[in-house]
């Protein structure tokens, strides 16, 4: 999917519940006693909101596959899953206080940022691939037509 004007308001909607979340942080660091962690209420509801949002993302296939079902069009349905699941980055992190934990934890995290960067850099190749090619076609020629 190409990132164009038309997820400018999806853009707009993951900065500003950014925004909330760090607020929500900064202010529930500050102020909880101990300091932030994973197991508080404030650090639970970061978590369930973050898996909530991670669960949504991965209904995109349950999406593709059932196209007799009009839940949405499949362009909002991918806009979604990008901007959302994105979303849940900073929601992880603040449920896990920005530490690694143990080393059940720690592969979990890598697991989490693995997957997150792939889909970044799938999006990414999916933005430049194809303006790539369209620059280099008009110069390029097939080989059996070398002759003319």
């Amino acid at each position: 999917m190409l990132i164009d004007r038309t997820h400018r308001n999806w853009f707009a909607a993951f900065v500003a519940l950014s925004l909330v979340a760090a607020g929500l942080y900064w202010w529930y660091a500050a102020t909880w006693p101990g300091g932030p962690a994973g197991r508080t209420w404030p650090g639970m509801m970061f978590g369930l909101v973050g898996t909530a949002l991670m669960v949504f993302a991965g209904l995109l296939t349950v999406r593709k596959k059932t196209v007799q079902l009009t839940l949405g069009s499949l362009s909002w349905w991918l806009k979604a899953h990008i901007w959302l699941g994105l979303l849940s980055v900073p929601l992880i992190f603040f449920h896990a206080a920005f530490r690694w934990g143990g080393v059940l934890e720690l592969l979990l995290m890598i697991v989490f940022l693995t997957v997150i960067t792939s889909g970044l850099l799938g999006l990414l190749l999916q933005n430049i691939v194809p303006r790539v090619k369209k620059t280099q076609s008009d110069s390029e020629v097939v080989p059996h037509q070398l002759v003319h």
